[in-house]
């Protein structure tokens, strides 16, 4: 009877919740407050656009219950917070109070997974090296995974009954139920999420609802009080709250201001940034010598310098460590943009109060292309400590629009092209798979991405004259009608290593570029080579179609178009039979085949969105940290406030009870739980690594396999039972080895 009244408990919806346990006029302005700022229903407005079918296909359905699941934390977090005002009200102006509860605020920005742990079981390494040891392994980690959430979400819980009630939780059992819900929901996605789990939605909440009642309180004092606190854990509350970020630069602070369609663009410290900063040019070759002057486009001498955790595991060497030094110097060697991400800016306004978060297209951590329709990840709302991780950035370029500029641009785009014929503004094409190998097919699908404006909605957005209003217009309709409308409808994250182009994924820039045609009308990039002006991308479509064959590779550097040329040779000595063994050799090299792959779409630059001559583009190196400082960073100890009320936590909801253990007991998604584990197995090898012993026999990539194709199984399984979608071309060959490796 006791276990089903807690279960009872536990499944409350939190609109159910919210109505119950924090009711009330006060309680309803907060939430309205939150929402305003950011933390909206998305989970909400996610399943309307299920129900109404607005996705492209499969793969979008699939990332669109992600989101579902990955945003139950902002609903999350934001009732609990409002719950936390609600049960302190009548003493937000008690010294003691409020110091405890500024002092747990900032605990909350700062919440990050436990460190892992260091010392594996001889059950597990005594097994051969390779595979079976890696998922022996995987399993362990999860097991220890799930006892730390589970103890994580407990300690916190503590915390919040002591803020809440001091020493006394006698007769608490329902309410202690909630938090546990709602704590609980949140420290799932802290350790699973490797796309949002850095972000830190309780901790904002918490935060703006402080900064909400220090504006009203006689005894103002609470926000200044709270960024002070913040600073022990290393943070800066204005990356939080408001709009202006300050960013730890290898020459100290940096005040950086940000508004609506701000362009954030990264690089960070893997062989594979490296490369694509290299790689990949402005299309418009007009703004290449921008691009390079500014530093935007990255050096073939830098490929030598990046030290990996599997390097740090063997032991740093002294070359290891200049290496590693190195490469995070302000040299030109280490110059160039490698990822692009946005910036969106809420604001309340009866308080003025505002929240900047990010909105970028970003990949799952997944093993190789094979398994990559497993997750491929996809657009996602984080905050600029998702965005800017540093443990593994090396710099950030904050581009910010001139209004005057940007304005006169677009009059021109206006007059010279004006409102897309048939109102497609992208296109997209289904490219098939044979025998592992990507080809053109014979009778490609036009699949456009479409303009969300009227013609009229289009006149109207653009006859304000003057430039800031103006601005300010189209900056929203860029955020809300075009990156959040790309969130909900589940765009994923567009493998071009897959070989296949599908409406409905997008790879960081062009997600932006095309958000910008689809809300705006307007290209923020100069598409062709110079001299040919600003067409939509609907004419190279049409090219596609008119030339088989057709492959654009403007926009990719001479490196890559070099390779492609030689592919293509090498495919025209096969249908001749001139040395076929040669071509065969040539064709089964791995960056001969990514060359030809990557070059049948014109690349849509980071640089090239930063070179444009509406765009005053800043650099910012970040702090130099050691390689075993990096792998630390995205852990942090937790220790709660009070020993006692942990204790009495654990007695009122024993984890025997099925509904007080939800990190014991449910079903994890495997490509979370094996990403997770691929991160700590990193974090292991680099600590001991830099401690001089010896990690050999793991390998994070085998764990990112298993996970991959276990989650391969289940998309297949269900593709099986729906029907598989006509715009993807499955490999069979897939289906086999996803199928053997569950079970092995």
């Amino acid at each position: 009877m006791k276990a089903a009244f807690y279960a009872t408990a536990v499944v409350l919806s939190f609109s159910a919740f919210a109505a119950t346990a924090a009711g009330g006029a006060r309680a309803d302005e907060r939430r309205e407050f939150l929402k305003g700022l950011g933390f909206e229903d998305h989970v909400a407005i996610t399943r309307e656009y299920q129900r109404q079918k607005l996705y492209y296909n499969e793969m979008n359905r699939r990332q669109q219950d992600r989101n579902l699941k990955t945003y139950e934390t902002v609903n999350a977090s934001r009732e609990l917070a409002i719950l936390i005002f609600e049960g302190l009200d009548a003493r937000l102006e008690n010294g003691p109070d409020r110091a405890a509860l500024v002092e747990f605020t900032a605990k909350m920005l700062a919440l990050q997974p436990l460190p892992p742990p260091l010392d594996y079981p001889k059950s597990v390494m005594s097994r051969p090296a390779g595979e079976e040891r890696s998922a022996a392994l995987n399993d362990w980690l999860i097991g220890q995974r799930r006892q730390q959430m589970e103890t994580h979400s407990r300690q916190v819980v503590a915390d919040i009954a002591g803020l809440l009630h001091g020493d006394d939780l006698q007769g608490r059992e329902r309410e202690l139920g909630r938090l546990y819900h709602l704590v609980s929901t949140i420290i799932d996605r802290v350790y699973l999420d490797t796309q949002v789990g850095e972000t830190r939605f309780f901790g904002r909440a918490l935060a703006a609802l402080i900064a909400r009642q220090d504006q009203t309180s006689p005894r103002p004092g609470l926000r200044s009080a709270l960024a002070q606190e913040v600073r022990r854990y290393d943070l800066h509350l204005e990356n939080f709250l408001g709009d202006q970020w300050i960013i730890d630069s290898s020459s100290g602070p940096r005040r950086v201001p940000v508004e609506n369609g701000t362009m954030l663009s990264t690089r960070n410290l893997a062989v594979e940034s490296l490369q694509i900063a290299f790689a990949a040019l402005p299309a418009n070759r007009g703004d290449r010598w921008r691009a390079k002057a500014r530093g935007l486009v990255g050096q073939l001498r830098s490929m030598p310098f990046f030290v990996t955790p599997e390097d740090a595991a063997e032991g740093m060497s002294m070359a290891k460590q200049i290496k590693d030094k190195i490469q995070q110097l302000d040299l030109p060697m280490n110059w160039g943009l490698s990822h692009i991400g946005y910036v969106l800016v809420k604001r309340d306004r009866k308080t003025g109060i505002k929240m900047s978060w990010t909105v970028d297209n970003y990949p799952q951590t997944t093993a190789d292309s094979s398994q990559i329709l497993a997750n491929p990840g996809g657009v996602r709302l984080a905050g600029l400590e998702q965005m800017l991780d540093p443990s593994h950035h090396s710099k950030i370029a904050i581009g910010r629009i001139d209004h005057e500029k940007f304005h006169a641009w677009a009059q021109e785009s206006r007059r010279e092209i004006g409102y897309p014929k048939d109102g497609a503004v992208f296109d997209s094409f289904a490219v098939g798979l044979q025998e592992g190998h990507a080809v053109a097919p014979n009778e490609p699908k036009s699949d456009p991405w479409m303009i969300h404006l009227t013609p009229q909605e289009y006149e109207k957005l653009h006859d304000q004259k003057n430039p800031e209003a103006w601005y300010r217009d189209v900056s929203e309709n860029f955020v809300n009608k075009g990156l959040m409308d790309m969130l909900y409808r589940g765009v994923n994250f567009q493998w071009v290593t897959a070989g296949m182009y599908f409406k409905g994924g997008a790879y960081c820039s062009s997600t932006g570029f095309i958000a910008w045609l689809q809300s705006t009308g307007l290209s923020i990039e100069r598409l062709f080579r110079s001299g040919e002006g600003a067409r939509y991308r609907a004419e190279l479509a049409r090219q596609q179609l008119e030339k088989p064959g057709f492959r654009p590779t403007d926009g990719w550097s001479w490196h890559v178009r070099l390779l492609n040329n030689l592919g293509q040779l090498a495919e025209r000595m096969q249908g001749k039979n001139i040395l076929p063994k040669v071509a065969e050799r040539i064709l089964g090299n791995n960056a001969v085949r990514q060359a030809m792959l990557f070059t049948q779409m014109d690349i849509v630059a980071p640089s090239g969105l930063m070179a444009q001559a509406h765009v005053k583009t800043e650099i910012v190196d970040l702090a130099d940290r050691r390689i075993d400082e990096r792998l630390r960073l995205p852990y942090r100890d937790y220790r709660e406030k009070n020993a006692k009320l942990l204790s009495d936590v654990e007695r009122l909801l024993p984890r025997e009870n099925e509904a007080f253990r939800r990190h014991l007991s449910r079903r994890m998604d495997p490509s979370d739980t094996s990403g997770a584990a691929m991160r700590d197995v990193e974090y292991r090898m680099a600590v001991m690594g830099m401690r001089q012993k010896k990690t050999k026999g793991l390998d994070p990539a085998d764990m990112a396999v298993l996970g991959a194709e276990r989650s391969m199984v289940k998309v297949l399984h269900e593709w099986e039972r729906r029907g598989t979608p006509d715009n993807l071309d499955l490999v069979e060959s897939s289906a086999v080895r996803c199928e053997a490796v569950l079970a092995h």
